[in-house]
């Protein structure tokens, strides 16, 4: 099929029920599709000829599915719901908060937006612009900024309510799209001019452990449930095996999938009794389930099928001579895109022949964004044994990088007027803002609070609140 438009169907932070896999299933085959296309953003592609587009778009909007042409700037927002009892988990952090989050949203972002939970390792933490990552204290998030303008990853000073998170995104998106801000504490100022919503300050530092690439394929059990993970390695769903797929969920009550940004489906909350027959669907679809390591760790360009054959031909190589590659994962960079592994392969140009370099994260860590170069220059029949001794070179040094921790310096901001914090809390009163959850207008001098205010978040009284510089309110 010459497929020359690509539509990409947005999904509700990676969970798409299985009625809208219905619909999706039904559209795509007026289109004269055959498959489905998963990307690493949590979203579905959808391939079709151009003369099918005014079908599809009118088909999409009927069915209320939201959707965009794949050149639009618009993003879905990613989040780890589907790591949800499968994964270690925050404590607090729970599906009906996601979902009451992603509902908030009435809007589609032009910024990249993760909700992550830190303690999981199946979404990556840090591939949007903005990345709201669980905290310790219930319901506040951090927020980790990724804008190429300030040259490295920001923190936020504060941290956010999870109510808030929406204001918060639109706001900055609005600062974003209109100004071009040098720092971190010209956004912040920016936002907090219009920003009244529940701040806390950082208790302790964010703390991430590094970990191995996740398991993301197979069926296994958890609890009295079991939950299934699917790979294909081409990237395509057949839409035979969504129906079916479909069907099956119908029949065991599950009301939820799950996209993964490595491109697999998700089923949870399957019961034993129904695990011969989710066995029985992929044998008849001929659905491989037992991929290995090596295979499954790469991450490549969204519809991109020059990376694809790269991949396929490296793999091979390195199949064929008994490579060992676990804790290690691997990107191809033919395009653009969000690297969230350990090693890095860059496709470059050297007069006028395509040649590669590879580099690896500092600590071999896929949360970090210090790059060391390994090799460059090389021809693409080299790539597969320069590999080899990058590997050599992990496993020399793994015991001095595993578990490694990763912290970010926190920004100082220049004190401008006193603050007043909650002891109790740490809820900040900023005169500059007021309190609008109080009915206290901006520029109200604590002083002139009357006596019966108490903390919007904890009610403890005024007397509880003590005075500080802005910059200590901010930050540590």
């Amino acid at each position: 099929m010459a497929s020359n438009i690509t539509l990409r169907l947005f999904t509700n932070g990676g969970i798409i029920t299985p009625e809208e896999v219905r619909k999706v299933i039904e559209i795509a085959r007026m289109c004269g599709c055959d498959s489905i296309i998963p990307g690493s953003r949590q979203e579905v592609y959808l391939q079709l000829e151009k003369v099918y587009l005014p079908i599809a778009e009118k088909e999409l909007s009927k069915n209320a599915l939201k959707y965009t042409l794949v050149e639009d700037s618009k993003q879905n927002i990613v989040t780890s719901f589907a790591a949800l009892q499968i994964l270690p988990t925050t404590a607090w952090l729970l599906g009906d908060t996601y979902l009451d989050i992603l509902d908030s949203f009435v809007y589609q972002p032009r910024l990249k937006i993760n909700i992550v939970d830190p303690l999981q390792n199946l979404v990556p933490l840090f591939t949007g612009e903005l990345n709201f990552i669980a905290s310790s204290y219930p319901r506040y998030w951090h927020l980790y900024v990724n804008f190429s303008f300030f040259g490295k990853r920001q923190i936020w000073p504060v941290l956010i309510d999870g109510e808030d998170i929406v204001t918060v995104s639109k706001l900055i998106e609005e600062v974003y799209f209109q100004q071009q801000l040098d720092t971190i504490q010209d956004l912040y100022l920016a936002v907090s001019h219009t920003f009244t919503g529940r701040t806390r300050q950082w208790e302790e530092e964010l703390q991430l452990t590094a970990h191995s690439f996740p398991v993301i394929e197979g069926m296994y059990s958890y609890g009295n449930s079991y939950w299934l993970g699917i790979y294909r390695r081409n990237q395509s769903f057949p839409l035979s095996f969504l129906e079916a797929l479909y069907n099956q969920c119908i029949e065991s009550k599950i009301g939820k999938i799950c996209l993964t940004p490595h491109q697999t489906l998700l089923i949870t909350d399957i019961k034993a009794e129904h695990k011969a027959k989710w066995e029985k669907l992929l044998g008849l679809h001929q659905i491989h389930n037992h991929h290995s390591a090596l295979e499954v760790n790469w991450q490549i360009p969204d519809l991109e099928v020059e990376a694809q054959r790269l991949k396929n031909t490296w793999v091979r190589e390195l199949e064929e001579k008994e490579v060992y590659t676990t804790g290690l994962s691997f990107a191809i960079q033919t395009k653009p895109m969000d690297v969230t592994t350990s090693v890095l392969i860059r496709q470059t140009s050297e007069a006028g022949q395509t040649r590669y370099d590879i580099l690896h994260t500092h600590d071999f860590s896929t949360h970090s964004l210090q790059w060391q170069v390994f090799a460059t220059n090389l021809s693409e029949q080299v790539v597969a044994s320069v590999l080899i001794n990058l590997c050599q070179l992990y496993y020399t040094q793994v015991d001095q990088h595993f578990p490694s921790i990763f912290s970010e310096e926190k920004p100082v901001f220049i004190a401008t007027h006193d603050v007043y914090q909650c002891s109790d809390c740490l809820t900040v009163y900023d005169p500059e803002f007021g309190d609008e959850a109080a009915a206290i207008p901006a520029s109200t001098a604590f002083e002139e609070l009357p006596d019966s205010y108490v903390c919007s978040l904890c009610e403890a009284s005024k007397q509880r609140f003590v005075a500080l510089k802005k910059e200590e309110a901010v930050t540590r």
